[in-house]
């Protein structure tokens, strides 16, 4: 065969897969599998379809409706009262038209969120309330507050109507905005989650509402006004209780709970396994010995400064804000515990915090210490007796933000953690040298606290997983056993006119298999180009760059190519920006000329890793724009073994994806795919 033949029956092949690509396949799929595609699409866009032939009326039996008065609210900034009723009267007017066109015979979900105080609309919401009703609806949401504050009063809040509690088909039902008050039995058969918030309720209609409940799963209370207090003792016979068979979570915020009305209350709950008290107030002691409950959230009532005890003797989850007077036992099956100090009642100079000492000394396995002000030094030494340490023998994942460590400390306390595997440090200050020893702690994220310039030595001969933030200030010694990197500059101190990074080059060199690079790192690689200073010869099979795409990142992007000769998967997530310089020094870059637009054409030198190895390319993110397609154009032009390019954008936003199909390619088996999200 000739090589004219050859190239014909090439061009051939192209064709017929362009031809595939070109099937209409939308069109040929049933009616109801296109509404139910249409479902989650805004009801709006939804409606709009009908300008498309294929679609036509098909919106008309979309099982979900969802009507948001917020979606139409732009920035705070510049929204001015005459756009506010525009956009509320087409809100409206979408409602209705909807309501009256809609033909299906049952709807899902039907929500309704708009502000009620400035609508005086209340008889036709009850309408279009009754109308999902009427549709047998599954799923109810109604928020009458939206976007605003529930600020007119008792006045101000919604009637609920009274066929919303007497339905047998309502499996969820949430309420923000209402007054409730039904003028009949209430007869929630099939509910399960039921979430109350800013409602209008009593105490006589809270029982009978979940008394009506018989299925009840999980239930959620938020501010209920007129509902301030758990105790159905007055609305039940005596030597009764209240039973909730089902119930698998409980939220309750703001309300007053006596001791013994929380006991009877779990105790009704013999399937309970989640439950979450913020800011309640009036119980001083919690003992939770159901065997199921394994989940436990509390934040305690910043105006209550009595101490609580709570005993968990089953639960393996435990998050407490507050824990400087809160005594906790038994927490030996806790396997995950998160914990804060309280604002308004920590005091460095209370003493040496015992309670909270004994109980870091129980827990194992995950521990994450965040945003736990005047507890900004981690130094037990003056909690524990001489020659002792605090031992988490079982703790996996340590977790510290903002903290004040020093050297000593950390040393101690990762000698005490022998089953550690992650450790993650977050603005943390104190540290000049880190030595990760441990056989078992892989995955390291260190990102270094702006105020704190000193840099900080770390070596990690067993760590598989690094990630840091803030690379120019840091010394890594042992890194050959990781295989995935993740490295940044830290914004606050990169500077592209203060050297060569001598460190950082090192660093490359020395790192494998996968590295992550971002915005800033890229930058790094475009100054050792423009000023012909000598890159590092890296030796990694996967790249991913998470950066934007300017003609100041292409050539740090080319250089990483032509650096990296055994590249096999070429990783972009395009981030959005087109400015990357994020101080003033940086601006000399600017004097150096980057030609954008001809950039790549006029790359001469080889590109190794394009000649014999990349085989998977995937870019994520793209658009329609002459940076991301002049590098995609380069990239299929010289990847002469590249099997698949994947590329991650949203249709209307690449609409014209032939034109990428048919570009020369050197590879002659290289695919290209389009996708909505694709997948590592």
């Amino acid at each position: 065969m000739s090589d004219g033949d050859a190239g014909t029956s090439i061009c051939k092949r192209q064709k017929v897969g362009l031809d595939d690509e070109q099937i209409d396949r939308i069109s040929s799929l049933p009616d109801e599998l296109l509404a139910h595609i249409l479902s989650f699409l805004p009801t709006e866009d939804a409606v709009k379809t009908v300008l498309i032939r294929r679609f036509g009326n098909l919106w008309t039996s979309i099982p979900n409706l969802d009507f948001d008065e917020c979606l139409y609210h732009k920035s705070s900034s510049g929204f001015s009262y005459e756009d506010r009723r525009v956009n509320e009267e087409r809100l409206i007017n979408l409602i209705r038209h909807v309501l009256i066109l809609h033909e299906r015979s049952d709807i899902h979900r039907f929500r309704l969120k708009l502000e009620l105080n400035r609508l005086k609309l209340a008889n036709e919401i009850d309408t279009w309330i009754r109308f999902a009703m009427g549709k047998r609806v599954k799923v109810l949401d109604l928020d009458f507050m939206a976007c605003g504050y529930a600020y007119a009063g008792p006045e101000g809040y919604h009637m609920l109507p009274n066929v919303v509690l007497t339905s047998d088909i309502l499996t969820e039902l949430k309420l923000a905005y209402c007054r409730v008050e039904p003028r009949e039995h209430i007869r929630l058969r099939s509910l399960k989650n039921l979430s109350l918030k800013d409602v209008l309720i009593s105490d006589k209609t809270m029982i009978e509402i979940i008394s009506g409940c018989p299925a009840l799963e999980s239930l959620f209370l938020y501010r209920c006004y007129g509902f301030h207090k758990l105790d159905f003792s007055s609305f039940v016979e005596p030597r009764e209780h209240i039973q909730f068979p089902s119930l698998k979570s409980l939220s309750l915020k703001d309300m007053m709970i006596s001791d013994k009305t929380m006991i009877e209350f779990i105790s009704g709950c013999p399937a309970l396994e989640s439950l979450f008290l913020f800011e309640c107030y009036g119980f001083r002691r919690l003992d939770f010995t159901s065997l199921n409950l394994k989940n436990m959230v509390i934040e305690l009532n910043w105006e209550d400064s009595s101490r609580l005890e709570v005993s968990c003797p089953y639960v393996t989850s435990l998050n407490i804000i507050g824990i400087e007077h809160t005594d906790v036992y038994n927490v030996s099956p806790v396997v995950d515990a998160a914990l804060e100090f309280d604002n308004d009642y920590f005091n460095c100079a209370r003493g040496e915090y015992r309670e909270v000492k004994l109980l870091f000394k129980q827990l194992h396995d995950c521990l994450f210490l965040y945003g736990c002000y005047g507890f900004h030094k981690l130094d037990f030494s003056s909690c524990v007796e001489p020659q002792e340490h605090i031992q988490f023998r079982s703790l996996k994942s340590l977790s510290l933000k903002d903290m004040l460590i020093s050297d000593k400390t950390m040393i101690e306390l990762i000698s005490c953690c022998p089953t550690l595997e992650s450790l993650y440090l977050f603005e943390c200050y104190g540290l000049h040298r880190l030595d990760f020893t441990s056989l078992n702690l892989k995955n390291v994220v260190i990102e270094l606290n702006w105020k704190d310039s000193s840099r900080l030595e770390v070596s990690c001969p067993y760590v598989t997983s690094l990630n840091i933030t803030g690379i120019e200030r840091m010394d890594l010694y042992n890194v050959s056993p990781v295989v995935d990197a993740a490295l940044e500059f830290d914004n606050d101190y990169f500077n592209c006119a203060r050297g060569e990074y001598r460190e950082v080059r090192l660093l490359f060199e020395q790192l494998h298999d996968a590295v992550t690079l971002f915005t800033r790192s890229v930058l790094v690689f475009t100054i050792w180009e423009l000023t012909k200073s000598s890159c590092p010869s890296m030796n990694w099979r996967r790249l991913v760059l998470k950066t934007m795409l300017t003609e100041w990142h292409f050539p740090g992007i080319a250089s990483l190519l032509r650096n990296s000769p055994n590249l096999e998967m070429l990783d972009i997530h395009i981030m959005p920006g087109t400015n990357p310089f994020y101080h003033r020094d940086d601006q000399w870059l600017m004097h150096y000329e980057v030609d954008g637009e001809n950039f790549w054409d006029l790359q001469q030198s080889t590109f190794h890793c394009l000649v014999s190895r990349l085989k998977t390319i995937r870019i994520h993110s793209f658009k329609i724009e002459l940076c991301a397609v002049k590098l995609v154009h380069f990239l299929l032009r010289n990847a002469c073994v590249l099997e698949k390019l994947v590329i991650e954008t949203k249709w209307e936003l690449y609409p014209d994806k032939e034109k990428l199909l048919c570009l020369p390619r050197a590879s002659p088996q290289a695919v290209i795919l389009f996708c909505e999200k694709c997948y590592s």
